[in-house]
């Protein structure tokens, strides 16, 4: 069967389609051929067992996705609609979306003479503006008495939003045929207090801000002060002995320059910043230089330097030439072998990579990393295997 051309990117930028996983089924096959734990050979197209991959494809592909919504959702910065509004109904925020409102003034009905009779303008009477053509509601029913020749009533626009605040003078139109011919309708000051349904974007922001206001002087607060300095990757705070906290700071570059760290202290050390009684100093992690020996099976040799931009690019962050943004390495944070093959893999002519500790051939998994260490791209071995070879 045709596999759709559909696709999505996941929260770490990899593209998910039915295709790519095919193909890495049967690259997982073909990883299996090398060790002879398997002799499934034919994967060209109307294949059996290619058939059967893709069958297989696309439920593990509509598993993905779900998984991936469910993800999003999870998180102020990615969900949306009602999710992002439960996030805000959540009791420790309790920041509920502003949903919009109607504008509201008052109109005036007017006769040209006395009667001896009641004018009744019966309640909800419609009303037209003709500077926005919206329509407008009366409040309460209005009732010009004997003796008078006008009444005022409160009126709502129908339309929820800033459009509904006229000018003034501008609801001149009765859209009812049973209200008295002679009768005239006017606003004499311009409708207000109409605003419109905040979205997803707006929303999200004053949410996220919500949360910094509440935790002010907090860790998480910090962290996020120290996380928006030009330069800086992440920090870390830390109790220390002799002050109340020590922040480690990731510099962009690594090692991370004087110039960031002294940036970072003066933004802690704002008036408007600083907690009474809160002292900080600041210091570089110590960093955990990683040799990296690459054993890359490619359709055409690489540039080496390609391949090492692109492997800066996943320990220190960043966006590739081709699109691909990657977060970098957190302080504390261990490697994750998957995303760095991923990383590699996802440069068109690279079918498999795989990496070891350069020099002694150590297992990437069974790298430690410290709380206060930060892994740098240390010397980078790069053996290259054509594919036909």
């Amino acid at each position: 069967m045709p596999v759709e051309n559909e696709s999505f990117y996941n929260l770490i930028g990899d593209e998910i389609s039915r295709e790519s996983i095919v193909e890495k089924m049967i690259d997982y096959y073909n990883e299996k051929l090398e060790l002879g734990e398997t002799r499934v050979t034919d994967f060209n197209e109307g294949s059996e067992i290619r058939n059967l991959l893709e069958s297989i494809a696309v439920d593990l592909y509509d598993l993905m996705e779900d998984n991936y919504e469910a993800t999003k959702i999870a998180f102020i910065s990615t969900a949306y609609g009602e999710w992002l509004d439960l996030h805000g109904e959540n009791p420790l925020i309790n920041t509920p979306r502003d949903t919009g409102s109607e504008a509201v003034g008052l109109v005036t009905f007017t006769i040209p003479v006395v009667r001896a009779m009641d004018i009744i303008i019966p309640e909800e009477t419609i009303l037209v503006c003709e500077e926005n053509d919206l329509e407008y509601v009366t409040d309460s029913e209005a009732v010009i008495v004997p003796g008078e020749t006008s009444v005022e009533v409160y009126c709502t626009c129908l339309t929820v939003g800033e459009d509904g605040n006229c000018s003034a003078n501008t609801i001149t139109m009765i859209d009812d045929d049973n209200i008295d011919s002679t009768v005239e309708v006017t606003n004499p000051e311009a409708f207000s207090e109409g605003s419109d349904y905040e979205e997803d974007d707006d929303y999200r922001e004053r949410l996220l801000n919500a949360i910094r206001i509440d935790n002010f002087g907090s860790i998480g607060y910090y962290q996020e002060l120290g996380n928006n300095v030009e330069g800086v990757h992440d920090v870390l705070l830390v109790d220390d002995e002799t002050y109340t906290r020590k922040i480690i700071v990731n510099g962009d570059a690594k090692p991370v320059t004087e110039e960031v760290l002294v940036n970072v202290l003066k933004e802690f050390t704002r008036p408007e910043n600083i907690v009474l009684g809160h002292n900080f100093i600041v210091d570089s992690p110590d960093y955990l230089v990683l040799n990296l020996q690459l054993d890359l099976i490619v359709e055409y040799e690489f540039e080496e330097d390609l391949i090492i931009n692109r492997l800066h690019s996943f320990f220190d962050g960043g966006i590739t030439s081709d699109g691909y943004d990657f977060s970098g390495c957190f302080i504390g944070e261990t490697l994750n072998e998957t995303y760095l093959y991923s990383c590699l893999e996802s440069l068109d002519g690279i079918i498999r990579a795989s990496a070891s500790i350069s020099g002694n051939q150590s297992n990437l998994s069974s790298l430690t990393v410290n709380s206060n260490e930060v892994i740098k791209l240390g010397d980078v071995l790069i053996n290259q295997t054509l594919i036909d070879e």
